[in-house]
Parts: C-alpha cells; structure tokens; sequence
C-alpha cells in the first residue's frame, strides 16, 4: 500500500478540546526530560492508552530537544497537549525561525542527530508548522490516542 504524504502545511485546525494542558519549559538540556515526564503524567490522567503515551513521549522528547538545539535563545519552549475526540495533539513553541525539515541526506547511524523529524513522521498520524513571524513557530502533530499506529 503507497503511503499517503502527511500534511505539511502551516496550520492545524481549531475543534473543541475535550482535555488540555500546558508546560513551560527552559530551553536547557533537562527541558526534554521535563517533557516527557509531563506528557506522561498528563496522558495517563487523560486514560490514554499505553501505547499513545509511550508514542507521545518519543515524539514530545524530539520537538523540544530540536526546540533546545535550534532556538536556544528562545525565553521559554511552551508544550500544550490536547486531547480531542481519541486525538492528542501536541504542540511546540518556540521564537526560533526555522522550520524542521528531513535531512536531503540519510544520516549515518552514528550520527547523534539529524533522525528528529523522521520520528515525528513516523508516529504522527500528520504534523506541520505554524510560522508566527519574527514570533517564532509552532511545530505541531497528531497521534491516536485509542490504538497504536497501522505503520
């Protein structure tokens, strides 16, 4: 089965939020470690289901670790969860510029970076970008919440 290119575009839709919680976080090398405790936490209150949580926490600990690597003058990195109809949606702010993008390159697998957008990709059910100007960015995804993923 051809797999179906996931949506890149610049904003995500606004639905009713059945849950939602917020982190602020310093962009400093704990900053992921504190993501992932507070994903958890947030999804196991929300009865996400194993497999939801543990995909959250992989894809949360790539979005901000890339947050602290590449906008680390950014004052604070905010992460807001929300779980919508068997949906989270994860999303990522920072005041950095850039957007994540796949390397045009496979990159070694000694290599300790450059795999963080691959992750996202292959985990979320679809991610983008939302641009806020000189303001920064918002890097946003979906995961199930109610059964792991067909991929």
């Amino acid at each position: 089965m051809p797999r179906v290119p996931k949506e890149r575009t610049r904003n995500y839709e606004s639905t009713a939020v059945d849950q939602q919680a917020t982190l602020q976080l310093v962009p400093a090398l704990r900053a992921p470690r504190a993501a992932r405790a507070f994903v958890a936490e947030t999804l196991n209150a929300w009865d996400v289901q194993a497999d939801g949580v543990e995909a959250a926490k992989l894809v949360v600990s790539e979005l901000v670790t890339n947050a602290v690597l590449h906008a680390p003058d950014s004052p604070t990195i905010s992460l807001d969860l929300r779980l919508i109809d068997a949906v989270v949606r994860v999303l990522v702010t920072d005041s950095g510029l850039g957007e994540p993008e796949r390397q045009a390159q496979p990159v070694p697998w000694t290599g300790e970076t450059g795999r963080g957008v691959l992750l996202v990709d292959a985990f979320a059910e679809r991610w983008g970008t939302e641009t806020h100007g000189p303001e920064g960015k918002t890097v946003w995804c979906e995961l199930r919440a109610d059964a792991p993923t067909t991929r």
